[in-house]
């Protein structure tokens, strides 16, 4: 079904449901005239009061922090709703509160019951039942929302809920109409919507503070950080307490961030403990891993299903044996003793064995090796944990005797006592022996050999292990000196390295070769060749080949010539990304999945799903592949880390990206790939730049503004260690680039000014901001200022800084007042004055002999007593009276449609007997109107409300109605039409509103013009002209004529 106007679908969250409660949400959904959605939006609002209704609907004082006042967003809004019927459920209540909101604003919405409709009512009469709840009427038609109470989606919903009761149900919308909404004319405030923010994340203010490197208690802090946790939210005075602890231990980065890691990875297996991960536990872990800055990608991939891939057909039963191997999450010793309690057997790999739970599926321990060799399936803890869910515990197990270790680690017999197992083994190893190397903890360890369950994290593992190409020659020592290793990765290791020699078969270690760390081929005995092809690859790379002198030998132009013709040597870079780019199409494969995962998942945005549909295969299974691939994509190699370190040296923390592929072409396929191997460096946009680098330009222009938000490019340049000019194309349409300054506040007009002012150092008139501001709307900046206490008004028309204590300009009466305060001022001297402020000298002459002052031989002073201005009703053009009422005839201009005040003539305001500089209020049916006589004239309020309630356009002719009793109403006059004799002149006067043409009628316009009925028409012609209405006087002239 198609209607006749097209809707505004609106929900409203709001403080409570009394006339002093406030907006704190909106939410609308524009629907097209066949009912389709066009558009939606939303956005939480400051209500300057108190909330004390948090738990309807969920919004706190902290989530308005920053928030739009309803002034800020009034004028957005109702561009929105304009020209449409507004749409809400028990729409009295939204309707009402939006009207009041508005009418803070001194906007007075008509009735709303013309153009708004409410699916409560509509749902009461069609649907079964008669449901009024909008959950009650979303049932009855099968609509669910997602998020009840969140006005968004409570817009949305009924959105769904009218179109069904539309298209199903028949529902009438005859007796509506779409309203032109007024549009206030008010500066716009960034929108806020919930769960959105524009501060940094708290991660970033807690490592902010903390030194680069140093040792610390990494169980202090995950102490303070599980007690804060609890109720799965950090509070401000958390954060507080995570950052003076972080401070206090000396955690690096690195440091912290592997805490919180390793911590939301416990609750992620803990999580699968019971089964299952519910709704809400998904959500709490999700919000907990934001809090603590973990990728929403790792948390997604921590929560993923659990695949039993080899074991779906399995089931556990009590007595069946499990092996464990690699260093699991939870610890080895936590997942036997739950096991044990469910009545597992706990033991080695043999051909008996039902599962081999392993902290890497893909291990090729020894344990995991032998467990592929009988067929026992290898799974991973979360799905060990869904399976173990599924026992039912048998008892508390039997007390075992503590295992014997010292079989394969023999320095532990000199401990005196037996550890209780590996972690109490790798701290023992930590507290006695931290500078022997790790091969050295057991006779089982290979020293060339990677603990197979270490996480292959890119750089930090890429430096361990070209700084020691036999992992395990290092020691715990010298791990900690690696960047990157802090007290809890060294920690991991040593329990690693622990686990892999407890898995590892008896006997001495086996000469087994590893996985190759280099992949190169020339890496092993290249010799002093492929050395020097290393440095020249390096120096091509970063741009820093050698400058030859212009004069040469012979023999040296015959080397130089000989190396440009060799496909190599010329281009030495190009033949080091070519490698690259060769070994990461080698580490892709050729499977069809993993290239659609490479392409579409790691260097797109496609789902699991999309690229399990396209090859038949679960999303679970295409993750499993996923997480392969990425472990081969950040094995180390040598060529590339050389071209990942290459760039940094070259192009410095900013740089385009134009310029690295003006430079080395040959990127232009791999620049992507190798932006996301590196940790150093990053690709965002256009722009190369150091990793962090956003974080630390934030900070730098948070610490060289000063108080208007003003910086200095070049300083911000130099802290960040970049050109200038490429600072200032970086940051272009990010912040207002001035000359040698930075405007860092830009959202809002007046930011934009007051930067501008302080940067000129001195006043500037309104046309010049407005055109170095590139605004658009020069009133709506002039209103901005004028409602910023940082920026004053010093003259007619120009704008200066607060703090810089020139004298505030108001108005000319006020500043001619305060001149002759004194006593009386030569009137010369206030021109010359007035000039400088761009003052018109009409101006002050004609202000200098107003109500207010007097000028008397060239001496301005104030007046003894305010003039009163002798002006007559009866002489004032268009001013009628009729049946004891003053009528004042005028026509309906696009002013009086937007809800401006309206001039009077001074005769009108006589007649009311309003004084000079003063008010008088009168009563209306729509509220109270206003009639006011100033200094330059008279005004009444505005009248839009009574042209909308009588529906008058503009053009029309109107009578302004002041009756005697003291009240004020607004009639539509009769329409111009062109005529002759009596009846013309009472059309033209508009007072064939009340009479028609007869004998008495000219009688009756005498009276109406303060004459005798009885009067002489030539009388009647000399008081149209006395009212400058020469026109009728001529038409009533003329009647005589005809006489």
């Amino acid at each position: 079904m198609t209607l006749a106007f097209k809707t505004a679908v609106l929900d409203l969250e709001t403080t409570g449901f009394r006339s002093t409660d406030r907006v704190i949400e909106v939410g609308v959904v524009l629907l097209d005239e066949n009912l389709a959605v066009e558009d939606t939006w939303q956005t939480l609002v400051q209500p300057d009061r108190d909330i004390d209704n948090s738990h309807v609907h969920g919004i706190t004082a902290s989530d308005l922090v920053g928030a739009p006042r309803f002034s800020g967003i009034a004028a957005e809004l109702a561009a929105l709703l304009d020209d449409r019927v507004l749409v809400a459920h028990n729409a009295p209540f939204d309707t009402r509160f939006l009207a009041a909101e508005f009418a803070r604003l001194d906007i007075d919405l008509p009735a709303a019951t013309a153009w708004s409709l409410c699916t409560r009512v509509l749902s009461r009469e069609l649907l079964p039942g008669a449901p009024e709840r909008l959950s009650e009427c979303l049932t009855c038609v099968g609509v669910h929302n997602a998020l009840p109470h969140a006005a968004v989606a409570d817009a949305a919903a009924t959105a769904d809920l009218f179109r069904c009761l539309v298209t199903d149900h028949g529902a009438r919308c005859d007796d509506v109409r779409p309203l032109p909404w007024p549009r206030p004319d008010l500066p716009p405030e960034p929108l806020r919507v919930r769960g959105r923010t524009e501060t940094g994340h708290w991660f970033e203010r807690l490592t902010a503070s903390v030194p680069a490197t140093g040792v610390a208690e990494v169980d202090s802090y995950r102490r303070l950080l599980r007690g804060a946790l609890l109720d799965h939210h950090l509070s401000l005075s958390e954060i507080e307490q995570l950052v003076a602890e972080a401070e206090t231990l000396g955690l690096s980065r690195e440091e912290v961030m592997d805490i919180h890691l390793d911590y939301v990875r416990q609750l992620a297996v803990e999580a699968w403990a019971d089964g299952v991960v519910t709704a809400a536990e998904r959500t709490h872990l999700h919000d907990i891993a934001v809090q603590l800055a973990v990728s929403p990608t790792s948390v997604d991939e921590l929560l993923a299903e659990p695949v039993y891939g080899e074991v779906e057909d399995y089931g556990l039963q009590p007595g069946d044996r499990v092996a464990f191997t690699g260093a699991l999450t939870l610890g080895r010793d936590t997942w036997e003793q739950r096991a044990r309690a469910a009545g597992l057997d706990v033991g080695g790999v043999t051909r008996g064995s039902v599962v081999l739970v392993a902290a890497n599926p893909d291990s090729m321990s020894g344990k995991a090796r032998k467990a592929r060799d009988y067929g026992v399936p290898v799974v991973d803890e979360t799905t060990f944990a869904r399976m173990l869910s599924e026992l039912i515990p048998v008892g508390e197990p039997e007390p075992e005797d503590t295992p014997d270790f010292s079989a394969v680690f023999p320095w532990l017999t000199s401990l005196g006592v037996q550890p209780a197992g590996p972690d109490d083994i790798a701290q023992a190893w930590l507290q006695r022996h931290r500078t022997v190397p790790l091969h050295e903890l057991s006779p089982r360890l290979d020293p060339a050999e990677v603990p197979d369950s270490l996480p292959r994290t890119g750089t930090v593992v890429a430096r361990w292990l070209n700084l020691y190409p036999r992992p395990l020659d290092a020691s715990a020592t010298q791990l900690a000196d690696v960047p990157g290793f802090g007290r809890l990765r060294v920690h991991r290791t040593i329990v690693a390295v622990v686990h892999s020699a407890l898995d590892a078969p008896p006997g001495d270690y086996l000469a087994m070769a590893t996985e190759d760390i280099y992949l190169d081929d020339t890496e092993a005995g290249g010799g002093v060749a492929r050395e020097v092809e290393t440095l020249a690859e390096w120096l091509a790379l970063t741009g820093t080949q050698p400058e030859l002198p212009a004069e040469v030998p012979a023999a040296v132009r015959r080397a130089l010539d000989t190396l440009a013709g060799d496909s190599y040597w010329s281009d030495p870079a190009a033949d080091a990304i070519g490698r690259v780019r060769s070994e990461i199409s080698r580490r892709i494969g050729s499977d069809p999945r993993d290239r659609d995962i490479y392409t579409g998942r790691i260097m797109g945005t496609r789902t699991l799903e999309e690229i399990g549909a396209d090859h038949g295969v679960s999303r679970e299974r295409i993750r499993q592949l996923e997480t392969r691939l990425k472990r081969r994509l950040v094995e180390p190699d040598d060529t590339l880390h050389l071209v990942l370190d290459a760039l940094p040296q070259r192009y410095g923390a900013l740089a385009p990206v134009a310029d690295l592929l003006r430079d080395l072409p040959a990127l232009d396929t791999v620049l992507d790939v190798l932006a996301w191997l590196a940790d150093a460096w990053e690709i965002r946009g256009d722009w190369f730049q150091r990793t962090g680098f956003d974080d630390d330009l934030a900070q730098a222009l948070t610490d060289f503004a000063d108080e208007f938000g003003v910086a200095s490019l070049a300083a911000v340049a130099d802290n960040l260690g970049v050109d200038k000019q490429v600072l200032a194309a970086r940051l272009a349409g990010e912040v207002t680039v001035h000359g040698d300054h930075l405007l860092t506040r830009t959202r809002s007009a007046q930011d934009r000014a007051a930067a501008l002012l302080a940067i000129e150092g001195e006043p500037l008139t309104g046309p010049s901001l407005v055109e170095r501001l590139g605004e658009a709307n020069p009133r709506t900046l002039y209103n901005a200022m004028g409602a910023d206490p940082r920026i004053i008004r010093v003259g007619r028309d120009r704008w200066a800084l607060a703090a810089w204590g020139l004298e505030e300009y108001s108005t000319l009466a006020e500043w001619i007042g305060q001149r002759v305060e004194t006593g009386p001022v030569p009137l010369l001297r206030l021109l010359e004055e007035a000039q400088a402020l761009g003052v018109a000298e009409s101006s002050v002459r004609t202000y200098a002999s107003s109500v207010e002052f007097q000028t008397v031989d060239g001496m301005v002073s104030r007046a003894d007593e305010v003039q009163e201005i002798d002006a007559d009703p009866d002489e004032t053009p268009g001013l009628y009276r009729v049946n004891g009422d003053l009528h004042l005839l005028t026509t309906v201009t696009h002013d009086h449609l937007r809800g401006s005040g309206s001039g009077i003539p001074r005769g009108l305001a006589a007649a009311l007997e309003v004084p000079v500089l003063e008010k008088k209020t009168l009563v209306s049916d729509l509220g109270d109107q206003t009639v006011s006589n100033g200094r330059s004239g008279a005004t009444v309020g505005s009248i839009r409300r009574f042209l909308e309630a009588a529906d008058i356009g503009e053009g029309e002719r109107i009578w302004l109605q002041f009756t005697a009793d003291g009240r004020f109403d607004v009639q539509r006059a009769t329409p111009r039409r062109a005529g002759s004799g009596l009846a013309e002149v009472l059309n033209v006067t508009g007072l064939d509103t009340w009479f028609a043409p007869a004998e008495d009628a000219l009688g009756r316009v005498n009276a109406a013009i303060g004459l005798d009925a009885g009067a002489p028409r030539r009388r009647t012609v000399s008081r149209f002209r006395h009212r400058r209405q020469d026109d009728i006087a001529d038409l009533i002239a003329d009647l005589i004529t005809a006489l």
